[in-house]
Formats: C-alpha cells, sequence, structure tokens
C-alpha cells in the first residue's frame, strides 16, 4: 500500500506549457540591441528579482517600460507577460484525477502578475489544498526556504510527500534537503509511471 498522502506540482512546464512569443515580440520592437539570449533577456528585466518578490509590478512593468524608452506601454507590457499559459491537458487531467486520494498542493516560482491569471485560469484554488508561490516567500527554488514553507504550513510529511518538477536542480533540493520522495518530470507518461512505482493510485 501507497505511502503517499499529498503530492506536489510545480507549474510551469508540468501543468502548464509556457510562451513567451508575443512578450518577446514586443520587446524586439520597442528595445534596440536586445540581448539574443533567454537567460541575458531575463536579467535585463529583472526576472530573478520579481520572482522573488523583491521587485512589485508597478516596479517590473515600469522597469520594463523604461528599458523600450516608453515605446510600450505599461498596460501593453503587462498583457503581453500574461499571454504565455497553455494547459498541458493531460497533466492537469492527472491532477484532477489526484484530487480524489491525496492532498495536491502546488509550489511554484512566479510573480505578482502571473499568479493571479493561473490561479483564475486552472482553478489552483480550487483544485488543491493550497500553494507557495515564491514572490510570496521571497525565496525560489531550488533554495530550501521555500520548500520548508510548504512543508510547515501543510504539515508534510516528508516519506508521504512526493514532488513533480522538471528541473533536476529543484528535484535535488526536494530528496536531499527535505526528504520528500521526488519526480523528475519530461513526460506525462514517464511521470504516471514513476508515481504507480510509488503506489500511487491513478
Amino acid at each position: 500500500m501507497s505511502n503517499i498522502r499529498t503530492v506536489v506540482f510545480d507549474l510551469g512546464h508540468v501543468l502548464v506549457d509556457l510562451d513567451f512569443s508575443r512578450f518577446h515580440r514586443l520587446l524586439l520592437d520597442s528595445i534596440p540591441d536586445l540581448p539574443d539570449t533567454a537567460v541575458a533577456i531575463g536579467e535585463l528585466i529583472r526576472y530573478r528579482e520579481f520572482e522573488r518578490g523583491t521587485l512589485s509590478n508597478e516596479e517590473f512593468l515600469g522597469h520594463i517600460s523604461g528599458l523600450t524608452g516608453g515605446r510600450a506601454t505599461t498596460a501593453e507590457i503587462a498583457a503581453a507577460w500574461c499571454d504565455i499559459f497553455l494547459p498541458h491537458v493531460k497533466m492537469l487531467e492527472l491532477r484532477d484525477c489526484l484530487l480524489e486520494n491525496y492532498q495536491v498542493l502546488y509550489l511554484s516560482n512566479t510573480n505578482g502578475l502571473h499568479a493571479p491569471v493561473l490561479l483564475r485560469d486552472y482553478q489552483l484554488a480550487e483544485k488543491s489544498a493550497g500553494y507557495i508561490f515564491s514572490h510570496e516567500v521571497k525565496s525560489a527554488k531550488p533554495e530550501p526556504e521555500i520548500y520548508q514553507h510548504l512543508a510547515q504550513r501543510f504539515l508534510l510529511a516528508p516519506q508521504q510527500t512526493v514532488f513533480i518538477d522538471d528541473l533536476a536542480d529543484n528535484i535535488t533540493t526536494a530528496r536531499n534537503e527535505m526528504g520528500w520522495q521526488a519526480i523528475h518530470h519530461t513526460s506525462t507518461a514517464e511521470t504516471i509511471m514513476q508515481l504507480q512505482a510509488l503506489g500511487v493510485i491513478i
């Protein structure tokens, strides 16, 4: 019989796919000499600060508008920034299936603009026992602190918790620092197979 009582999902590239093309086009049209790598663009727009909650929504949008020299308004930037999510239908179906027998939680690096969209469009509050978002707790995966926030808020027993994430570093923290079972998500079929190996009923 399975020991697992709680299934913790990452969001991006697990329950939802991400398409930044509209936002990227806005930057290309508005910022001369835009860097050509995602990492460099992330640094330019101060994304890590934003997802850690040390930059407010208004500061983030104002910063990007400033980078464009006012060629893009904050409203235009916000619309493009929030138009990135695509449902990962099979994984959402898996989540819905697990709700009947398990405590479902979310642990995500996100920000103050994306969080309301995710909550609204993917019924995160309705279809879970709760969640922790990085910008709310001023810590981001793979830092242990954000996992500890989740564990303390929901009184998680390590041996009864399984965590699903698409990034290897995030999985390492879950296993080594928290003692959770953890699944490195690469496909729906593989994740289902690993859950079943843990005795999770699907």
